[in-house]
Formats: C-alpha cells, sequence, structure tokens
C-alpha cells in the first residue's frame, strides 16, 4: 500500500530481538467525515510502501503500543474533532488491542472514551467483551 491523501503517518522503530524495524502509525480518514482509521504497519523507506500484514514479533510490544497511546494523545489534541477507529486484520489481532484496552484502562479513560464495536452496534467498552473494533475520542 502507498500512501494516499488524506493520510497521517507517524513513524517511529522498534527495537527488539530482530533488530531495528520501521514502524508507521496511520490515520486515514473512513467515508465518515470525522472518524479516521488508525493502522499500525510495518515501513519500507526504500519504496515507501507500508504492510500492516507483517507480524513482527520484536519483543517489544509493550513499547509499540505505549508509543502508540502517546501517538493517539498528540493526534487528537490537534485533532479533537477527529474520532479513531480501529481494528485489527486478524481475529487474534483485535484480541490483542482489546487485552492492551484491559490492561491499560483506567489510564486511557482518563484522556478518551472509549467505544467498542459489537453486532454493528456502539457501547461503552467493557473490559473482556470480545469487539469486532474500537473507537476512541477525545473526553
Amino acid at each position: 500500500m502507498l500512501f494516499k491523501p488524506n493520510f497521517h503517518g507517524f513513524f517511529f522503530e522498534s527495537i527488539g530481538s530482530k533488530g531495528v524495524i520501521n514502524k508507521v502509525v496511520a490515520f486515514r480518514q473512513t467515508s465518515v467525515p470525522s472518524i479516521y482509521n488508525l493502522g499500525l504497519a510495518d515501513y519500507d523507506p526504500n519504496t515507501g510502501e507500508i504492510d500492516d500484514t507483517i507480524i513482527t514479533d520484536n519483543g517489544d510490544m509493550e513499547k509499540i503500543l505505549a508509543t502508540i497511546f502517546q501517538i493517539v494523545i498528540y493526534y487528537l489534541s490537534t485533532n479533537p474533532e477527529h474520532i479513531i477507529y480501529f481494528s485489527g486484520n486478524t481475529l487474534s489481532r483485535t484480541r490483542l488491542y482489546r487485552i492492551a484496552i484491559n490492561h491499560s484502562l483506567s489510564e486511557i479513560t482518563s484522556f478518551f472514551d472509549v467505544l467498542g464495536l459489537i453486532n454493528s452496534q456502539l457501547e461503552p467498552f467493557t473490559a473482556n467483551k470480545a469487539y469486532e473494533a474500537f473507537l476512541i475520542r477525545k473526553k
């Protein structure tokens, strides 16, 4: 996938057991003007391509999630009218995101409202519920 219009990217490095891997957190506008999709992917600086299907497994997942959290704080502080939508591209990745939200729920909810999408319905996030996707908005 190449960079496209309405793309906001934040680049960082994953440093772990497999070395240094370039990463990008990308925000893309959806068909709903105020909702932006958050994507995490590996980034190839030589081609400009991003790939969100790679499982890097570099041993630094907690640092990556903390970095994403800081990026979301910054992004929503500069775009407070935006709502961030995200889900994994597999059930296991969506489950991983749910676990990460559960783990830091009190900190996350001090900054954001967190909603879960289940059966095409939005509801306030509840720990340990199998959501299809998540939305975050600034309080």
